[in-house]
């Protein structure tokens, strides 16, 4: 967008000169005319005929030519602007110079003469119609009036025929100036041939240039400079319609003058020349003009294919990338920003191609989990340095929508490198892996419960037969030993009997899963079974560096079983202490009492859990940690539901997790 802008700024400025340019030389122009004028009219003033033809024996300009040319670069000049005032202005002038060319040239038609042409001032230089404009100039004027009329028309047979008048003015005056030269050469009488004088011809060539260049899209300059095989032609033939009258009239006049033919004899040879010369260097233009059209449709046909192939390569990679279930990223280092991404990350409307496109890199971030952002600068690190056919991979968290944080795989690699130094692009092949993540979780879950189950049946099978002989052995040596003998072992025998006993109970927690005695509830005081938990939790508590706050007083009763309640209350605890931050967590322990309930809350400013990890954390095997089997919280939803009670949780990331059990109060 940038670069765009940059380039849009310079092109204007390029279209600001060029405009600058042609209405300078529009008013350079129009002023050399106006002097030009402003001193034919000075000289009729002051009677000075010198200034009025230029060339001894050579046409003159008359008082109302200089007053039309006058009249025509005031126009040019008011329609050079596009203002509408000055425009009708320069409208208005046209008319007049039309109506006084229309008029001198009409005069010469029919037998009636107009009061115009010794209007302003009288002429005594000439014999036959004084102070009358010649046929040529009338006609030029008139052509160039109307030309003067339609500069800023719209209309399409209005521009044509602007274009034509402009060329016409500009070829009378071009065949005018030619016939001066010719007789600058030769000593033949050449200027009866024109009526025109010289600096009128001039005059009239840079009134149709000024105009021109008013509107360069719109004339026969545009027309002669275009690209098209007409204005080719043209440009080519415009040499030989110029230069070959003028070399062969020469040639003719120097003939006819030396007496070397005859004048009839000398004409049929300038037409014979002339037409052969003509169909010759034309003949030759059309050879070249058709040997470049066929190598132009050459190039065209070879386009073509190239551009058809291109095309198809450009589908081709385009229903590549839209059909790759990979997202595509290029990261632009030059704008800092997401260059390109080839498909929505999610429906929602911020997750959308367009909304990514374009988004600086520091607006990434909140979507990256916090946990992996320093890996992505690492990635962005190793990229700048890295070689163009290294790759590297990582795996992060993304957010794609409210409180849901998905894995994805990421594989990096340099995309541009201009100047094989600085690394300008590079790309990013991104995957959702969440599901991936989520089987290898399961699958890692279902063997560390593989493993247990095996544990316990190993430990099941292969331990209780040597405790049981261990038992059986104690026993039968405190019968069998004398009482002194007893007397002195007695000791070793309890510490045996503990041994055995704390075995016993250890491969019976190992099977506890199939083997389940069911809650037996007696009316208890509930904050003392709290109290108790919170003692046998108080070495965790202290490690862990967190603060307990109580609030409750009194006696609560409800129908529990002390035991399992003490469990599962002492589950909650150690979950708490192990989702704060060591040194900052807080633990609040409430008890209420409510109209027919009582409820306990176990409250933590621990990390918290998103929706979907509240959702699922009863279920059997579930587990946030990385490492545990996830049985203990659906343990306490099993114990909680034994009791008649229900639990709530609530919980929200980075604040933390609030238990509810609400007991029944005994009838």
């Amino acid at each position: 967008m940038v670069e765009k802008a940059v380039l849009d700024s310079e092109n204007y400025s390029v279209g600001a000169g060029r405009i600058i340019f042609r209405t300078t030389q529009v008013f350079l122009m129009s002023g050399v005319v106006i002097c030009v004028a402003a001193g034919v009219i000075f000289a009729w003033l002051v009677k000075y005929p010198t200034l009025l033809s230029l060339f001894s024996g050579a046409p003159t300009m008359k008082f109302n030519t200089a007053l039309l040319f006058l009249f025509s670069a005031i126009g040019i000049l008011l329609v050079v602007k596009k203002d509408n005032i000055l425009n009708s202005l320069g409208v208005i002038t046209g008319w007049l110079v039309v109506l006084i060319g229309l008029a001198s040239f009409v005069e010469y038609i029919i037998p009636f003469e107009f009061p115009i042409d010794n209007f302003f001032i009288q002429d005594p230089f000439s014999s036959t119609y004084p102070g009358r404009m010649a046929r040529t100039t009338a006609l030029c004027f008139t052509a160039f009036g109307l030309a003067l009329i339609t500069a800023r028309s719209s209309q399409p047979s209005f521009k044509r025929f602007h274009k034509y008048a402009l060329g016409f003015v500009a070829l009378i005056s071009v065949m005018a100036v030619l016939t001066y030269i010719l007789q600058g050469v030769t000593t033949t009488r050449v200027l009866v041939f024109n009526t025109m004088a010289f600096h009128t011809a001039i005059c009239f060539f840079l009134l149709s240039m000024a105009m021109s260049l008013v509107n360069p899209r719109n004339n026969y300059v545009d027309f002669l400079s275009g690209v098209k095989v007409g204005s080719q032609l043209a440009r080519n033939l415009l040499p030989f319609v110029v230069t070959m009258p003028l070399v062969l009239g020469v040639s003719l006049l120097f003939i006819v003058g030396s007496k070397s033919i005859e004048t009839e004899l000398g004409i049929t040879l300038y037409t014979i020349a002339y037409a052969l010369l003509g169909l010759v260097y034309t003949s030759w233009i059309s050879q070249k003009l058709n040997w470049e059209d066929l190598q132009r449709k050459r190039l065209e046909h070879s386009l073509l294919l190239s551009k058809r192939e291109l095309m198809e390569n450009v589908r081709f990679k385009q229903k590549l990338v839209s059909t790759t279930p990979e997202y595509i990223f290029i990261i632009s280092l030059a704008t800092s920003s997401i260059k390109y991404l080839n498909q929505d990350l999610f429906p929602a409307e911020e997750m959308k191609k367009e909304r990514i496109e374009g988004m600086p890199l520091l607006s990434v971030l909140p979507y990256i989990h916090p946990r992996d952002r320093e890996k992505l600068s690492d990635l962005h690190r190793r990229l700048i340095k890295s070689s163009d056919d290294e790759v590297h991979d990582l795996e992060l968290r993304l957010k794609l929508k409210e409180n849901k944080w998905e894995w994805f795989s990421v594989r990096a690699k340099v995309f541009q490198r201009p100047d094989g130094v600085w690394l300008e692009e590079y790309i990013l092949l991104v995957r959702n892996i969440t599901t991936q993540k989520k089987t290898q979780k399961e699958l890692m879950k279902a063997r560390q419960f593989s493993i247990q189950g095996e544990i316990a049946r190993t430990l099941a099978h292969e331990l209780r037969n040597p405790i049981a002989s261990i038992g059986m052995a104690n026993q039968v040596l405190g019968k069998v030993l004398e009482e002194p003998e007893k007397q002195k072992v007695q000791k070793y025998l309890e510490i045996l009997e503990r041994s055995n006993h704390t075995l016993r109970e250890l491969v019976d927690n190992l099977l506890n899963s199939s083997k389940y005695e069911a809650a037996e509830l007696s009316e208890q005081d509930l904050s003392g079974i709290v109290e108790s938990s919170l003692q046998k939790a108080a070495d965790r508590i202290y490690l862990s560096g967190v603060e307990v706050k109580k609030k409750y007083s009194g006696s609560y009763k409800i129908l529990a079983d002390k035991e399992k309640l003490e469990i599962a209350i002492l589950n909650i605890l150690v979950n708490a202490s192990e989702a704060t931050i060591p040194g900052e967590g807080i633990i609040k322990v409430f008890i209420k009492n409510e109209e027919s309930e009582v409820v306990l809350t176990i409250s933590d400013n621990g990390e918290g859990l998103e929706q979907e990890q509240v959702e699922k954390l009863f279920e059997a095997f579930y587990t946030s940690k990385d490492s545990g089997m996830g049985v203990g919280l659906n343990s306490v939803k099993n114990i909680v539901e034994e009791h008649d009670a229900r639990i709530e949780v609530d919980s929200k990331v980075d604040e933390g997790t609030e238990f509810r059990i609400f007991f029944p109060r005994p009838v």
